[in-house]
């Protein structure tokens, strides 16, 4: 990692003097906002659609064997394949 950081693209100080510059006159905050808002709507939405699923799926039977099924359905491999 450090090889890359030091031998990359863009040397370790132009990124420091950037990051610097971009604080100081407040170019960041924005981008540093949304992308904050767009991550806890994300994870609201995963925990909102995660945890009902993930109950029942515990709950019931047919609903946990479904993510097989579909796998089956959708992702089927050729039957010449020998995966063992």
């Amino acid at each position: 990692m450090l090889f890359l950081w030091r031998f990359g693209n863009y040397p370790s100080s132009r990124i420091a003097i950037t990051a610097v510059a971009m604080f100081s006159d407040g170019a960041i905050y924005n981008d540093l906002r949304i992308s904050g808002i767009e991550f806890i709507i994300g994870y609201v939405l995963a925990i909102l659609v995660g945890i009902p699923l993930g109950i029942a799926m515990g709950w019931y039977g047919k609903i946990n064997g479904s993510p097989h099924l579909l796998n089956q359905r959708f992702f089927q491999l050729d039957e010449g394949w020998d995966l063992k």
